[in-house]
């Protein structure tokens, strides 16, 4: 088992190791939890209790699942995140940012990826550019996005 160095170049804001987005500290950082909660998702009914575990002990039939991760995925499609998570660090010491969907590109160790202009323009992701500005001003954070070019060591 070998140790996994990846390069990663992005178009967002550095939080550095502060809790990334305001209030998500709740969730345990989990953005996806906060995000759901955020814009009220409910989910069509309850199969899992507090701990993660089945509620009545076991698996539910797969009709049940499937209505259940259904309904999920569908809301998550209506509503997706206007933004991405990447982890700059290491998972002992996360470091984050937030950056604009679509502008993440990852270079596994031993795996080169080519840097053209196709990679480094904007001009894809003009919509969420300006969802992700939006975002960051609803939720108060006031840096300006940029390129960046940082590493995690999973």
């Amino acid at each position: 088992m070998g140790q996994s160095t990846d390069g990663i170049i992005c178009y967002g804001v550095y939080t550095g190791e502060d809790h990334p987005i305001p209030g998500a500290e709740k969730f345990d950082d989990d953005v996806e939890d906060w995000w759901k909660d955020r814009l009220g998702y409910k989910p069509p009914f309850e199969m899992f209790d507090e701990d993660g575990m089945w509620i009545g002990g076991k698996k539910w039939p797969d009709e049940k699942c499937r209505e259940y991760y259904d309904h999920k995925y569908a809301w998550e499609k209506a509503h997706p995140m206007p933004f991405e998570m990447v982890n700059v660090c290491s998972y002992d010491c996360p470091m984050w940012i937030i950056c604009v969907p679509g502008t993440k590109t990852v270079a596994n160790r031993g795996y080169p990826v080519e840097i053209n202009q196709s990679i480094l323009s904007l001009m894809d992701h003009l919509v969420a550019l300006e969802q992700f500005n939006d975002f960051l001003k609803e939720v108060g954070i006031n840096e300006e996005p940029r390129w960046y070019l940082g590493s995690f060591w999973g």
